[in-house]
């Protein structure tokens, strides 16, 4: 089963949920949104990583179109290697030297995932679900917390990755299948390792300092309400600088849901 944990603050005794999701969306995950479901429908308050209704599309184009673009030596890779990566993934690589950076990675990523994704992700079905029942709406980030993240990505680092993708999609695939797996197992260290080795030198922007942001915010809000619901991209619960591990220091009760 997928990643849920029971949270309960010692000092109002307000009983919270917690969720690892998967930036993705794919038929085996129908379980893992029914336990999601149920959950939600004991809770009144709902909060993403961020309140997907604040998301303003001009800014976000503008943030992404003021990243640097490839490189030469990443466009030279993706002409040598575009009849490879169409012949075996079925990924057509040729519009992808003209986006930016961050945008092409998110491609990459998504078109050499082996397995047969579905439209969406699982946090756009817990927000819709979120919203039929009726819950209050928040998030454990803030529009302008996002995009100064990804104003602050190291383009160095992302080109990297990205090379390293070029030169390798099958290792690069095969890790991200070790992701999908360990996510429907609910192995969040596993999991966490596998995600924090992927994102190189940015995931101290991309991890770390942001669960620092989300403990902080998840805090806050169980300290004034009871019966939430918090979700979380998976990568972000587990190990020494995970969200469960700095609740836990900060002594509120975490218990793992089966």
């Amino acid at each position: 089963m997928a990643i849920f944990y029971k949270i309960v603050c010692p000092s109002n005794n307000s009983i919270s949920y917690l969720m690892g999701t998967f930036h993705l969306n794919h038929t085996a995950f129908g379980p893992i949104l029914n336990k999601a479901y149920d959950l939600i429908s004991k809770s009144s308050h709902y909060y993403g990583e961020m309140d997907l209704n604040s998301v303003d599309p001009i800014i976000v184009s503008e943030v992404l179109n003021n990243q640097p673009k490839a490189s030469h030596k990443i466009k030279s890779l993706l002409n040598k290697k575009r009849n490879a990566f169409q012949n075996k993934f079925g990924l057509d690589v040729n519009h992808l030297s003209e986006l930016p950076i961050f945008s092409m990675l998110n491609e990459l990523t998504t078109g050499l995932f082996n397995e047969k994704l579905i439209a969406g992700s699982i946090d756009e079905e817990l927000l819709k679900k979120a919203i039929e029942n009726k819950l209050t709406l928040g998030g454990l980030e803030t529009f302008e917390e996002q995009m100064q993240i990804m104003k602050s990505l190291k383009s160095k680092d992302i080109e990297k990755q990205i090379i390293e993708m070029l030169h390798h999609p099958s290792k690069f695939g095969r890790s991200m299948d070790k992701v999908f797996k360990y996510y429907l197992k609910g192995k969040a260290r596993k999991l966490q390792k596998e995600a924090k080795k992927n994102t190189k030198g940015n995931s101290s922007i991309l991890i770390d300092k942001r669960n620092k942001i989300m403990t902080s915010r998840i805090l806050e809000i169980i300290k004034q309400n009871d019966k939430n619901f918090f979700s979380v991209g998976a990568g972000h619960l587990s190990g020494s600088t995970g969200i469960t591990t700095l609740l836990k220091k900060q002594g509120i009760f975490v218990e793992k849901v089966k």
